[in-house]
């Protein structure tokens, strides 16, 4: 298949192509190398005298959704100073000593890494038809390292999961240039406090209202302010708004009832819903959780105690005592009937066919 040179591959300095072929999964560049003469990687100094060639098979990047494989010759040239010394020909522009992909499918792959992962940027470069395997991405990212940045002035502090539920850390990053910095070991004051004292150049330390965060910024870093992030400032602002919603739920439920049977009868709404409650397990349940937790008891094993989820358990500390559920205030058919269904309940009527009978008369 014919190739126009517009749309062929770029070809760096001191390579000639000798052949194109183009199959349905990919394109193979036949080529060799066309300079006079190379440099000797020891005393630097230039040779002509050639020893043998050797084929190298090089990954470049995709042409037309094709992968791109370069079968280039290249040839070793003996020292004329450094007597028995004998070398191969670089490629500039092309790969580098020993590689076996170019320079710049090496540097996409590697980008694709940095934002994707190991597994996640291999299946990506393989649908662009760069083909490689998620090892060799996690070593093209440790092979390019880390730049070298100034020393962190901000720094936010946070806990982070290792294993979710088993095994936490803690993560510190450079909010100025928003990256990560550092991962430290548990969720302890000491790892925190002891990368603190290494860094006197923060200033500015952001974190959650963790007790052991706050001793060790106090420890680490006496002179650097202590801020809460946006995240943990809505949380605990929600949080806070929540739990007083959740300890006058009574009263909000007594004033919605009252608004409603205002809007719906035209009276002032003076009574109130009716209170009295049956027993419940689940009253059982809360009492028994916060029992425990003022005993000083974990919520995982009041959880596991009283076989209920954690999220519940939470719940009823928050909340500081029992909120049975009811539904959200409504208009009802059974509104203009309520004050003679109270008036009957009072009076010990607990039947439900015969406050309805009574209803129907």
């Amino acid at each position: 298949m014919q190739i126009s040179n517009s749309s062929r591959p770029s070809v760096p300095d001191g390579v000639h192509v000798d052949d194109l072929t183009l199959d349905p999964w990919g394109l193979l560049i036949t080529a060799h190398t066309t300079t006079v003469d190379a440099t000797c990687p020891s005393c630097g100094r230039s040779s002509t005298r050639m020893h043998s060639a050797y084929w190298r098979t090089l990954k470049d990047l995709p042409w037309q959704d094709r992968a791109v494989t370069w079968r280039l010759k290249v040839r070793r040239f003996r020292c004329s100073h450094c007597p028995g010394r004998i070398f191969s020909e670089r490629v500039p522009g092309l790969a580098a000593r020993k590689a076996r992909r170019s320079e710049r499918l090496a540097e996409a792959q590697t980008d694709i890494g940095m934002v994707l992962g190991g597994e996640p940027g291999a299946r990506l470069s393989r649908r662009l038809a760069m083909p490689v395997s998620g090892d060799t991405v996690l070593r093209l990212i440790r092979h390019r390292g880390i730049n070298s940045s100034p020393p962190p002035r901000v720094v936010g502090i946070d806990d982070w999961a290792w294993r979710r539920g088993r095994t936490y850390g803690t993560i510190v990053c450079d909010l100025e240039r928003r990256r990560v910095i550092d991962l430290l070991p548990g969720r302890s004051s000491a790892p925190v406090r002891d990368w603190l004292a290494a860094h006197p150049s923060v200033t500015v330390i952001s974190r959650d209202r963790s007790g052991p965060y706050a001793e060790a910024a106090r420890t680490g870093a006496p002179t650097a302010t202590q801020v809460a992030d946006r995240w943990h400032l809505l949380v605990n602002a929600s949080e806070a708004l929540r739990g007083i919603v959740e300890r006058h739920q009574s009263e909000i439920r007594v004033v919605a009832h009252r608004l409603v049977h205002a809007s719906s009868d035209g009276h002032d709404g003076t009574e109130s819903a009716p209170t009295s409650e049956l027993h419940n397990p689940r009253r059982d349940r809360c009492e028994t959780a916060l029992r425990f937790h003022g005993e000083g008891m974990p919520t995982k094993e009041i959880a596991r105690r009283i076989r209920a989820s954690r999220n519940a358990v939470r719940h009823w500390v928050r909340t500081g005592r029992f909120m049975p559920y009811r539904r959200a205030p409504g208009p009802s058919r059974l509104d203009r009937h309520l004050s003679f269904v109270e008036t009957r309940w009072q009076e010990g009527e607990r039947s439900a066919t015969v406050l309805h009978r009574e209803l129907r008369a």
